[in-house]
């Protein structure tokens, strides 16, 4: 009877260990880019909007080999981060990124209209809205 606790426990514990929110966990390889900028979304914009947005803004058209697309020029790669109740990115450039590749990017960003704010030269952690 013991080991039957044992086994029931484990057959409902594993389905939610299992379980995993790739929307909530986005990672991308940054390929040594330290000059960055983070980008905020407005808290009413849903996670497939800004999916959408980040492949249409940050990724090239060259398709890569094991699916997905090649970065964009100028972009090294980003990471989520939520600030004060905002989905947002820490986008960096790549080291060797172009003045006009660099301004084309965040000139790119900063006209949509579901972008809240775009910061450069700051840490998520670091950012006050108001």
């Amino acid at each position: 009877m013991r080991n039957s606790g044992l086994v029931i426990s484990m057959c409902l514990a594993f389905p939610l260990l299992s379980c995993w929110n790739q929307e909530e966990y986005e990672w991308r390889d940054l390929k040594g880019g330290t000059d960055c900028f983070v980008v905020l979304f407005h808290e009413a914009v849903e996670p497939r909007e800004i999916f959408e947005f980040l492949q249409k803004k940050t990724n090239s058209s060259t398709p890569h080999p094991s699916g997905g697309y090649y970065p964009r020029d100028g972009i090294a790669g980003f990471v989520s981060h939520r600030v004060q109740g905002h989905a947002g990115y820490e986008i960096c450039f790549a080291p060797a990124v172009t003045a006009e590749n660099r301004a084309a990017i965040l000139d790119d960003m900063a006209g949509a209209s579901l972008v809240y704010g775009i910061y450069e030269n700051v840490d998520p952690a670091e950012i006050v809205l108001e």
